[in-house]
């Protein structure tokens, strides 16, 4: 028993923890430390340079040899470092493609631009660059806004900028040009894609400026066809009626009206306008910021300067078309408008711009040359006049035809008379 009692004693004694013992130099000699110090070390992948492309590299995979991955290692002279751009895997980046890319970004850091730079998507160059930008220099920024992100932030925003190609542009204006993608009509207008594709082509031109491109995508599109809708103005005997119906309706939207008609100002133009561009002794009205962008002057006739007295006798500030609240000016009454043509059962597609356009017809079927009407309504170009502000309307093609069968006919008797006469 004494023995049997010893032996567990000592099998007891073996259960316990071996106590760490101290080795010559002081520290404790543990076991976990002699396992360490035997792990292998993990291998790390292997790195070949390309030759003729300094700083590419091809890094191999670990789990499969046959696949690796391209990186480009450069000089950042501004930190001192030496960052690594990685391309992607064999399978993903072609070997030229790669060979394109490291040429692209050396170039870059020949001009002292940092290739990291470049490697941002198009959604945070258009956030970080382009918004801040279109805001300060152009009055047509909410334009560019929202074009890019209804038409290009699902499909190109992702992508990074010097990675979009001519091909990926015109995949996305083809797209948009298919059914479903606008949400009042079957398809969009090619207009409307033309208006698209200026805008992210300005954004690609502002990309190339700060180096991120060398060329713009969009340099070789083509603009599509357009096929505008004809003109739409009202007749002599529509703007007799419309004034007659306006003696019901508020007299400050009545005023604005009447103004429009007697000066084919833009909507924007009128609403703000202040009192103090007005020049009653050369009776033109100072346009500060209008559609082009440069100052401009309108003429005012006799009956204009008494409507703008009116609304200087109603306006409680420098507005000629106060806000109801605030201290700004008032936004386009659409809806009353529109409710007015419907009441004289005008063409549903009448606006605020179909005023304009009536002063130009009108003034055409009264004999003003074209020249005068571009210049009342400051075109650039004859041509936007005659294709886009003149309106035909059916008794004037009638009498278009009337005039040459009448002229036909009298030849046609004149050939006839001279035949007798021969005879």
């Amino acid at each position: 028993m004494e023995t049997l009692r010893t032996d567990h004693r000592i099998s007891h004694l073996r259960l316990l923890p071996r106590p760490r013992e101290l080795r010559d130099d002081g520290r404790l000699n543990d076991r976990d430390d002699r396992q360490k110090a035997f792990k292998p070390k993990r291998r790390r992948p292997r790195e070949v340079s390309v030759p003729g492309v300094p700083g590419l590299r091809k890094v191999e995979s670990l789990k499969n040899p046959a696949v690796w991955t391209w990186i480009h290692r450069y000089h950042d002279r501004a930190a001192n470092t030496h960052p690594a751009i990685t391309y992607g895997t064999s399978v993903e980046i072609s070997f030229s493609e790669a060979v394109a890319r490291a040429h692209r970004e050396r170039a870059m850091l020949a001009r002292g631009l940092n290739p990291k730079g470049a490697t941002l998507t198009l959604d945070c160059f258009v956030e970080t660059v382009v918004t801040p930008w279109a805001r300060g220099n152009l009055r047509s920024w909410k334009d560019l806004e929202s074009r890019y992100r209804l038409y290009f932030t699902e499909s190109l925003g992702a992508m990074q900028v010097n990675e979009i190609s001519a091909a990926d542009v015109e995949r996305v204006l083809i797209e948009l040009r298919k059914p479903g993608k606008s949400q009042r009509r079957k398809r969009l207008k090619a207009a409307t894609v033309n208006r698209a594709a200026m805008a992210l082509r300005t954004i690609f031109r502002l990309a190339k400026l700060q180096g991120l491109i060398d060329n713009n995508p969009l340099d070789g599109w083509h603009q599509l066809r357009e096929s505008p809708p004809p003109p739409l103005a009202l007749t002599l005997d529509e703007v007799r009626r419309l004034l007659e119906r306006l003696q019901s309706e508020p007299e400050r939207f009545r005023l604005l009206v009447e103004l429009l008609l007697e000066t084919a100002m833009r909507i924007n133009e009128a609403l703000q306008a202040r009192f103090q561009d007005v020049d009653a002794e050369r009776r033109v009205l100072h346009l500060a910021l209008p559609k082009s962008g440069e100052p401009e002057e309108v003429p005012l006739s006799a009956r204009a300067l008494k409507i703008i007295q009116r609304l200087r006798d109603l306006s409680p500030n420098d507005w000629l078309f106060p806000a109801a609240r605030g201290d700004g000016h008032m936004y386009a009454p659409r809806k009353a408008l529109k409710c007015v043509f419907e009441s004289l059962a005008v063409h549903p597609s009448a606006c605020w711009h179909t005023l304009r356009k009536s002063v130009a017809t009108i003034a055409a079927e009264n004999g003003v040359s074209i020249y005068a009407i571009s210049k009342l309504l400051r075109h650039r170009s004859i041509r936007v006049t005659e294709r886009h502000y003149l309106a035909s309307t059916t008794d004037q093609v009638r009498h278009v035809v009337s005039v040459v069968s009448e002229v036909m006919r009298n030849a046609g008797d004149a050939s006839d008379h001279v035949a007798v006469r021969r005879s």
